[in-house]
């Protein structure tokens, strides 16, 4: 049900569902795993605004995971998805702030950041 239904969903044309996709390649979701289709099904999922896609993609590009590492580009799209409300994203840049990966290092800004983050989430749980 889960592949039939991001397989329908990305034939259709809808970001998330190209994501989705991704990750049943990815993990062998209701079939064999498959690394090839990952990177064009994610990034179809950036190209149209998908935050979670988008993350991935620049995740993926920063790690050398499943394509060759492009650390500039990759920061490039986590810095995207974090402007389109992607929490993952802001946790990864909080990190790449602490440790100065692919952007000038600040630990005072990376454990703001942080703390900002928890803050929200903090509040969210509450609401």
């Amino acid at each position: 049900f889960v592949l039939k239904s991001f397989q329908r969903g990305s034939q259709a044309g809808i970001a998330r569902a190209h994501g989705g996709l991704a990750d049943c390649h990815l993990w062998g979701v209701g079939m064999k795993r498959d690394n090839a289709p990952i990177i064009r099904l994610l990034e179809m999922a950036a190209e149209q605004g998908d935050p979670l896609g988008t993350y991935r993609l620049g995740w993926h590009r920063y790690y050398g995971q499943i394509v060759r590492s492009d650390r500039t580009k990759a920061v490039e799209l986590i810095k995207k998805a974090s402007e389109l409300g992607c929490v993952d994203a802001d946790a990864e840049l909080a990190r790449f702030t602490l440790l100065g990966y692919g952007q000038p290092k600040d630990q005072e800004a990376g454990l703001a950041r942080l703390r900002s983050l928890a803050d929200e989430l903090a509040s969210a749980k509450r609401r």
